[in-house]
């Protein structure tokens, strides 16, 4: 058999081609290049131009239309500021007061960005919505509702084009909430505005049809003070607040940490006849539980963590003078809470308090007064007494039991001899025990 010789290349195949080609082929090429340059140039004009005017145009009075019937409240969508291929940014975008509701949200602008690999291969939309500089006004009304908004049901019909957001992002918003204050109103303390700024937020949905979520967020709260406190920076707590969750399996876990947070925000959940004047909470807190249905299931709820409260000042209706100097350092450890390092002060009345609670071991504390006089205890109860007298006792209080029915166990004992009547008797004590109702 005869050998078969290499295939080589035909001289005249590689051989370079005569000028006049070359220059035909860049002619070719430049004609090519500088029509499909002016064929993307001429449609990406077309489409900046007709592409804003049919948002603006058209799609966006359908959309508000879409959103005033899915939340039964009017929406002015801002003018359209941006349009490309990737998405669309809008103005000032508000959603007003209404004639019974007096709380508005006012937006900057909104950033849309559209995946189109989602959308091209997977027929599904992913959009990042990004809220530049949200103003956020709350104002309660007399039935104690903050905002008028009804959310959409989800709809059952499986649309041609999937939608799953990929995040939403919330950049230096600002929140104000007014509280309602009836004009006879009986509330020990005013209960004051709260305002919180320079909130950065951002949520990520994340896994198949995006049931997992990851959250964060951070701000500062600006307290009532003098215009000293705030240029010391003594006016405003911080807090961050960030974890991750499941919405299919109900699963949810978030760690926060706060630094200065001023307590007198808690006067909006209290009744008229209890407030806080003063007071601040530092801590790092971490939660786990879960969920049933949207309702917490108490037996899964896992807390770990510190929180501390001082220079706290209460306000009871039923006491003539405010409790104060209230502090108190508490560790948390799954469902159980030590209460550590804690005192209050009524008038000259020192009390002293330490211990556990959990749900399911109950309560566990002890309770201290070193010292009272009958005079600073007559002086409290507003009651006379009949005789004349005069002593110092302590008090010792043990609290035990479940949380829903607790036993109380005391003694109450003189620490000197009391004069009764200008009758001097060496010592004096007592002791009480009783279960308090449900």
């Amino acid at each position: 058999m005869s050998e078969i010789p290499p295939l080589t290349p035909d001289d005249d195949l590689i051989s370079e081609p005569p000028p006049h080609h070359r220059r035909r082929l860049w002619k070719i090429l430049g004609g090519v290049g500088l029509g499909l340059g002016g064929t993307v140039g001429v449609g990406g004009g077309v489409l900046y131009v007709w592409g804003d005017r049919i948002v603006t145009s058209l799609l966006l009075p359908q959309v508000t239309h879409v959103i005033n019937d899915s939340i039964q409240r009017p929406i002015e969508l801002g003018d359209v500021e941006g349009f490309s291929f990737w998405g669309v940014r809008l103005g000032q975008t508000v959603l007003p007061p209404t004639d019974t509701d007096d709380s508005s949200v006012t937006v900057e602008a909104i950033e849309i960005n559209i995946g189109l690999r989602s959308l091209i291969f997977q027929q599904t939309l992913k959009p990042k919505v990004i809220l530049v500089s949200p103003e956020v006004s709350l104002i309660e009304d007399e039935d104690g509702q903050w905002l008028e908004l009804s959310l959409p049901e989800p709809s059952e019909v499986e649309p041609p084009i999937g939608l799953e957001i990929d995040s939403i992002e919330v950049r230096n918003a600002s929140l104000r909430a007014v509280p309602y204050t009836a004009d006879d109103s009986e509330a020990v303390v005013t209960r004051e505005l709260i305002q919180i700024e320079e909130v950065d937020a951002r949520v990520r949905f994340l896994g198949e049809s995006a049931q997992d979520i990851e959250f964060k967020l951070k701000g500062e709260v600006v307290a009532k003070a003098t215009e000293s406190d705030r240029e010391n920076g003594k006016a405003f707590g911080s807090f961050v607040l960030k974890g991750d969750a499941n919405l299919e399996t109900q699963v949810g876990k978030a760690n926060a940490r706060f630094k200065n947070l001023p307590s007198i925000g808690a006067n909006l959940l209290l009744p008229d006849s209890l407030g806080i004047r003063s007071g601040e909470l530092d801590g790092n807190l971490t939660v786990a539980a879960d969920f049933n249905e949207g309702v917490l299931d108490p037996s899964s709820l896992d807390v770990s963590g510190t929180a501390k409260f001082r220079e706290g000042e209460l306000v009871v209706d039923a006491i003539e003078s405010p409790i104060q100097n209230i502090r108190s350092r508490l560790v948390f450890s799954g469902q159980q809470v030590s209460i550590k390092d804690t005192s209050l002060q009524l008038n000259d009345i020192v009390l002293l308090a330490e211990g556990d609670v959990s749900l399911e071991g109950g309560y566990d504390l002890t309770a201290k007064v070193p010292s009272v006089t009958l005079a600073e205890a007559q002086a409290l109860s507003e009651v006379e007494l009949p005789i004349a007298a005069d002593g110092t006792f302590a008090l010792t209080t043990d609290v035990s039991g479940k949380l829903d029915r607790p036993t109380v166990k005391g003694r109450l004992a003189s620490l000197d001899p009391l004069l009764i009547d200008k009758v001097s008797v060496d010592s004096v004590s007592a002791d009480f025990s009783a279960t308090l109702p449900n």
